[in-house]
């Protein structure tokens, strides 16, 4: 299982992104391969919010974000929403490594399901690299 955070979803839905090709080889491969994709439910407006604030198109924006949530919803993925068991590990690891809140839920969410981190997020993947070292 993999879990991946906006970071990718976004460079793959946006095609200005730098990182856009490397985003679409992971998520394909992933998908292709039938592997099991976790997130934490606040990826969807994570990733709408920002797909909203990258548009260059203002007028289309909110309709290109939202056709990026329908898209991420489109393929299954394994959404874990009960913040309740998600909060007090992400709190945890947001204290520990002083990293945001939205960025310590996909670490937990990794932790909770034993699953691998896919992020362009450098804070985000040093701690993921430490929290495997020690947790």
């Amino acid at each position: 299982m993999t879990v991946i955070d906006a970071s990718v979803w976004v460079s793959y839905l946006k095609k200005d992104d730098k990182f856009r090709e490397q985003a679409r080889s992971i998520i394909r491969s992933l998908v292709n391969n039938q592997e099991k994709i976790c997130i934490p439910a606040i990826a969807f407006s994570e990733v709408a919010g920002a797909i909203k604030r990258r548009e260059q198109d203002k007028s289309t924006a909110k309709d290109r974000a939202m056709r990026a949530v329908r898209y991420m919803k489109a393929l299954k993925l394994e959404i874990l929403a009960d913040f309740n068991k998600i909060e007090p590990l992400a709190t945890e690891i947001a204290a520990h490594y002083g990293i945001k809140g939205a960025d310590a839920c996909y670490l937990a969410v990794a932790e909770i399901t034993g699953s691998d981190l896919v992020t362009f997020d450098k804070e985000q993947q040093k701690a993921f690299e430490e929290m495997s070292k020690i947790w």
